[in-house]
């Protein structure tokens, strides 16, 4: 499954964009890629990428808010099972051993995979956006154990 959505971000006034400036504070849209492999056991890995519109690599982390839901607008967080790990870019809970509500920076290249252990289900990740609207990733089926 390849989902792609786009990300948009704040940028100061009079800031460009040129063809070799990809570093993330000179961009006001972002590309995000998902891939998602679902285990069998409760878990599922979502591979998702950051580029620029053009599919142009970041040259610098890229940081953020998500958090878990299994509505498919994201207007309601719903708590993983025992939460998230990344092993690309890292994740922290915002309340501590939370599981729904994470900060996020991704590696330098706009990666950040990330494995869900969850209930069976249909779960999405939401990202907030600093313009406040959210971003979803597409449907992420979980079978249990």
């Amino acid at each position: 499954m390849l989902i792609v959505l786009l990300v948009m971000f704040a940028m100061p006034a009079m800031a460009l964009i040129t063809p070799d400036a990809v570093t993330t504070d000179k961009l006001t849209t972002l590309a995000l890629t998902t891939g998602w492999t679902n285990g069998t056991d409760g878990t599922g890995v979502a591979l998702l990428t950051f580029t620029t519109p053009n599919g142009t690599a970041l040259t610098a982390p890229l940081a953020g808010m998500f958090y878990s839901s299994q509505v498919a607008t994201g207007l309601t967080a719903t708590a993983l099972t025992t939460g998230a790990t990344a092993s690309k870019g890292q994740i922290t809970p915002v309340v501590a051993a939370g599981t729904s509500f994470y900060h996020f920076i991704t590696n330098a290249t706009g990666e950040l995979d990330l494995t869900i252990t969850a209930a069976a289900g249909t779960w999405y990740i939401v990202f907030t956006q600093p313009d406040h609207k959210l971003l979803l990733t597409g449907a992420l089926a979980i079978t249990g154990p």
